[in-house]
């Protein structure tokens, strides 16, 4: 009885290795172009769906989902979730495609790419009147775009020389 309880323990945790996540930082210290950036970046939960979104991002990450071993297929994706360089919605676009690209054989990377900063009291405030003139609205991410598209080339450099 003993055997087989310590037989049922290592298999749980086996399962659960299976389902853990590894998060890779891209950067070593700050991240190039946001060295003095000071808010902390913050996860929102809606509370009808469990959805999770991320709010000012400054410490870009990418987050790993392996296939099974059995079913690897030896190729790679880097996903990354929108949300208009506002926000990032990391559940609906990010760690449900990464599972299901996992289940099809691919090594699936989540990327957490810099953003805007937000208020983090009041995210969405004046959202809806900053929609009105896209052109706008579009400005204002200028200074930022180009530190996103950076964390996508260090992730793409990454899953490259780590292939």
């Amino acid at each position: 009885m003993k055997v087989l309880r310590i037989i049922m323990v290592l298999s749980m945790m086996n399962t659960v290795k299976g389902y853990a996540q590894e998060v890779i930082k891209l950067y070593n210290g700050k991240a190039p172009g946001s060295e003095q950036w000071k808010w902390e970046e913050k996860t929102l939960t809606d509370p009808s769906t469990g959805n999770r979104t991320v709010i000012n991002v400054s410490d870009p990450t990418l987050t790993v989902y392996r296939p099974n071993p059995a079913h690897n297929n030896g190729s790679a994706v880097i996903i990354c979730p929108g949300g208009a360089f506002h926000v990032l919605d990391m559940d609906n676009e990010g760690y449900r495609v990464a599972k299901i690209l996992a289940e099809k054989g691919f090594t699936a990377f989540v990327l957490k790419y810099r953003i805007l900063q937000l208020d983090p009291k009041d995210p969405f405030a004046g959202m809806e009147e900053k929609m009105k003139d896209f052109k706008k609205f579009v400005s204002v991410m200028d200074a930022d775009v180009p530190l996103a598209i950076g964390d996508g080339k260090a992730a793409m450099a990454f899953v490259k020389d780590h292939a």
